[in-house]
Order: structure tokens, then C-alpha cells, then sequence
């Protein structure tokens, strides 16, 4: 993606055999993108599923979790810890769901300044390319588009 595309756009490439990558342009500073994703009053306004922030401390060694859907039959958790805090330009973190859905994979969220918006990009580091499929066929693609379009939704309510 180019800094000329349109700031919708939206990637999912495969840079390797057991990693994808998600990316889009914000036309919000790097500052308010970075607290979307570190600031626990502002994830359950665009995770969607009803989240909740269970824990989040974000620094080497903190870790996170978030419940989806609490309280009806489809509750769920995701969980991880950080690898690497760099504000408000990366993260690293392990993310898993809880229970019997596989091994915990690797994130490294990467926030970049273009202009007065953001490139945002996740790539997801898998153990095997069984597992990286997998996640893509379950919905990756689906699930970060709908994400981002409620990110946002989001920042564009905040004030300035």
C-alpha cells in the first residue's frame, strides 16, 4: 500500500510461510490510534462482542486479557502477554484464545506516520502454516475489517 491509496483501503498479504499481515491507513494521528489499542476504556468501544477489558498492562512483561460475549453461552476469551512496548510505534504480544483452540500465536502491531494519518499493520507469526491457514479460514480478514471500520467509527468521536 502506497501513501496515495485511499485510507480505507484494507491488505491481507501472506509475507512468508507462517505469517500474514492485516494493514490500513487512518486519518487519525499515530497519539489516538496508539490509546485504541492500549487504553482499556477506549478496546470495548471497537472490539465488538459485548468485550470486556479483564486485565491490560501494557509493558514488557504485562499481559492482557479480554472476555467476549460475557455472560451468554458464546463467552470466550482471548489472552496474551507483551513482548515488546515501543509507544506509540509497536507492540509485540503472544495473542491466544483460551480453552481448546490451538497454540497462542505472535503479534507485532507496527503504528507508522503518513501525513497527518496512520498506516496500521498487524502481522500474526504462526508455529506452522497449518495454523496461519487456519486462522485466515476462520475469518482473520473479516474480523479485522469489521474491527478497524469500528476503530474508526471510534477515533472519529473522540475529541481532537
Amino acid at each position: 500500500m502506497t501513501v496515495d491509496e485511499s485510507h480505507d483501503a484494507f491488505s491481507l498479504t501472506k509475507p512468508g510461510d507462517l505469517e500474514f499481515r492485516v494493514e490500513r491507513v487512518f486519518d487519525h494521528p499515530i497519539e489516538r490510534v496508539w490509546a485504541a489499542y492500549t487504553d482499556p476504556a477506549l478496546i470495548p468501544q471497537w472490539w465488538g462482542q459485548g468485550t470486556t477489558v479483564d486485565r491490560l498492562d501494557v509493558r514488557v512483561g504485562g499481559g492482557w486479557r479480554f472476555v467476549l460475549n460475557p455472560g451468554t453461552d458464546k463467552e470466550s476469551a482471548v489472552s496474551g502477554d507483551f513482548l515488546e512496548v515501543s509507544p506509540p510505534e509497536r507492540l509485540v504480544q503472544t495473542f491466544g484464545m483460551e480453552g481448546p483452540y490451538g497454540r497462542p500465536h505472535t503479534q507485532t502491531i507496527e503504528l507508522e506516520r503518513v501525513g497527518d494519518g496512520t498506516r496500521l499493520s498487524i502481522t500474526s507469526r504462526f508455529d506452522t502454516t497449518e495454523e496461519r491457514d487456519g486462522v485466515v479460514a476462520y475469518g482473520a480478514e473479516k474480523g479485522a475489517i469489521g474491527g478497524w471500520a469500528r476503530l474508526d467509527a471510534l477515533l472519529k468521536r473522540l475529541p481532537a
